[in-house]
């Protein structure tokens, strides 16, 4: 789905007004003949009756877009969320939808899309032929203009008491032309339950499952499980992919020793450099511990601020033009021939911090059924067990502090000490574009003109400064630079003006699913590695292909890569507060009891599962 596009504040309280209105107007209208019940500047729908030559009857919902606006088609492509009509009840057998006309997406010119530009039916072809005869459902769109879209959910309804004395007729060459270029939608789903009110069916949180998991023998009941766990897991993030993005800054203890001739400093350097590194780290678990506590967040929640990820961005670009000698950071230098800093331990301890912020954005081994079980508890639970995971990750530092004669092995100052520095430039410059890929693709262009203020920024603090220069002036330029950069930021953040085919989550359609399908979920996200190389292994096309047409797997991605309580909601209630997550519901009772794949599995496992699951399953 397109996410809505910014727009400027009188714009957004024109919109408000808009959506009121909507709310206020009155209910539908009745009549025999056609008749218009829905108007507002996004769109009017008008209903009429047609017959067929062999009496059975069909419903025609007309939608005509606003001046200017269009609303995508229900096969809409790449991109677009689907026009779809979901009925109430059994009066409507089947829906038929018009293919739309193909033109460019308005916010993505490269992609084409397909989309209803001006007054298109939908045809509700109905399971019977008596009076009085009503019609129930809810209508789902998304109209879009040149600068912004409004997604559109709404109840409509119909009645004709009694039949029209004069009904079109579908053998009509015009209608008749449209009926056949039509195409039947998806099967409707059961009707909602006269007791559910409207709200509780759109949305819900009072989940209600009892999960279970692949490998139950991992799943913690205790603190001392979880500390034991917690520990384990810690040492494992240190080889786990989230690793590729800090590679740089775990190298950091090398270039702090890499200009120093004597051994005996080099060791001492590495001793504590090491240590340092490894007091960041713990520091940082501390204080990720008691965040997600105190404000009941998930593990690597945080990744769902844009703010947090074009700040980081920022921060890694511009260490990575320290490494290429543009300038020097004041708290975090990575050079090690750039003489001895005056903070050695606080450029540790703030590298070790800012590695453990970037690696620790996902799950790995051991790991999702510790946090599952630590994150439902209190703040004073999860502070040690989250200190244990940290105290798993610096074991590799504190190796390094008790035996610091492994700097030994590094050789003599040199070119490739140079070298090595130009390399781990390119690997901050590497993990910087894989932040600014995770962002919404409405901040891409800003993140750029931030990344360029900052190259600039560090060209004036690193050209225009030197040490003769009066203070005043000196900081001055570099107070100028710093501005530049939060300047760029502060305008960046400002609302401004396939093969196998995985649906969306929606709480609606999911219910709907649920216990009348087989469900295979996967909860995913952008600034998930380990979520990408399950993706691109696991559940792969060529690997979930067979397994859905040897199910019927209905597949649904939980897309968790910006902030959605309903989605965190449904997480926790499969037992989960971290990804990667595939969940598998069988149909009948046995889907109140879904089976949960944690973290990396393979194809094999997965469809043993599978076998598993569906054969046991009524």
């Amino acid at each position: 789905m397109i996410a809505p596009r910014c727009t400027p504040p009188l714009a957004r309280v024109a919109m408000l007004v808009a959506w009121l209105v909507l709310f206020l107007a009155g209910s539908p209208g009745t009549g025999p003949g056609a008749a218009a019940f829905a108007q507002d500047s996004t769109h009017v729908l008008e209903w009429e009756l047609a017959a067929h030559p062999d009496g059975r009857l069909t419903a025609v919902l007309w939608i005509t877009p606003g001046a200017g606006l269009y609303t995508y088609s229900h096969s809409p492509g790449l991109l677009g969320q689907p026009t779809t009509f979901t009925p109430a009840d059994g009066a409507v057998q089947a829906v038929r939808y018009m293919p739309g006309v193909e033109k460019p997406d308005t916010f993505d010119p490269g992609t084409i899309i397909r989309a209803y530009l001006d007054r298109t039916p939908l045809f509700l072809d109905l399971t019977g032929s008596a009076f009085p005869l009503e019609i129930r459902g809810e209508l789902q769109m998304l109209f879009c203009s040149d600068t912004s879209c409004w997604p559109v959910r709404e109840a409509v309804s119909h009645r004709w008491e009694s039949r029209p004395q004069t009904l079109a007729s579908m053998a009509s060459p015009p209608l008749q032309a449209l009926y056949t270029a039509s195409a039947p939608g998806k099967a409707p789903s059961p009707p909602v339950p006269e007791t559910a009110t409207a709200a509780d069916a759109i949305v819900t949180d009072d989940y209600a499952f009892a999960p279970q998991f692949f490998r139950p023998g991992l799943e913690v009941g205790g603190l001392g499980k979880a500390l034991l766990l917690a520990f384990l897991a810690g040492m494992l993030l240190n080889a786990m992919p989230c690793v590729l993005p800090v590679l740089s800054l775990k190298c950091s203890a090398i270039l702090a020793v890499s200009g120093q001739e004597s051994r005996r400093e080099q060791e001492r350097q590495f001793r504590e450099h090491s240590i340092w590194f490894a007091v960041g780290i713990l520091c940082y678990f501390f204080i990720l511990g008691g965040v997600l506590g105190l404000a009941g967040l998930a593990w690597g929640q945080l990744f769902q601020q844009p703010a947090l990820l074009l700040g980081l961005a920022v921060v890694l670009f511009m260490l990575g033009l320290s490494l290429f000698g543009v300038f020097d950071l004041p708290m975090i230098d990575l050079k090690g021939n750039s003489g001895p800093s005056d903070r050695p331990r606080l450029q540790a301890f703030s590298t070790g911090v800012l590695a453990t912020l970037l690696a620790t954005p996902c799950s790995g081994p051991l790991l999702g059924g510790v946090l599952g079980w630590t994150l439902s508890r209190s703040p004073s639970t999860i502070l040690p067990v989250f200190m244990t995971i940290g105290a798993g990750m610096t074991v590799p530092y504190l190796g390094m502090a008790i035996w610091p004669s492994l700097v030994r092995v590094l050789p003599r100052p040199g070119v490739w000490n140079i070298h090595l520095e130009r390399g781990l430039g390119f690997l901050l410059v590497g993990t910087t574009i894989y932040l600014v890929q995770i962002l919404p693709q409405s901040l891409f262009t800003p993140a750029l003109v931030c990344l360029w203020a900052a190259g600039f920024s560090a060209w004036m603090w690193g050209q225009w400064t030197t040490l003769s220069q009066p203070r005043i002036l000196r900081w001055g330029i570099r107070a100028a630079a710093a501005c530049l950069i939060a300047v760029a930021v502060a305008w960046a953040l400002t609302p401004g003006t396939q093969g196998v085919v995985w649906e969306p989550f929606d709480p609606v359609r999911f219910g709907q699913h649920l216990g009348n399908q087989p469900v295979l979920m996967d909860f995913t996200a952008d600034w998930c590695p380990n979520c990408k190389v399950l993706e691109s292994t696991t559940l792969r096309d060529s690997v979930i292909k067979p397994l859905q047409e040897r199910y019927g797997l209905t597949l649904i991605k939980v897309d968790m890569t910006q902030e959605d309580a309903r989605k965190m909601a449904l997480l926790k209630a499969l037992g989960s507060q971290s990804i990667p997550v595939v969940a598998i519901f069988p149909t009948g009772d046995a889907a109140r009891s879904p089976m949960i794949l944690r973290d990396l599995f393979t194809s094999g496992q997965l469809a043993d599962i599978l076998e598993e699951t569906f054969t046991n399953s009524p």
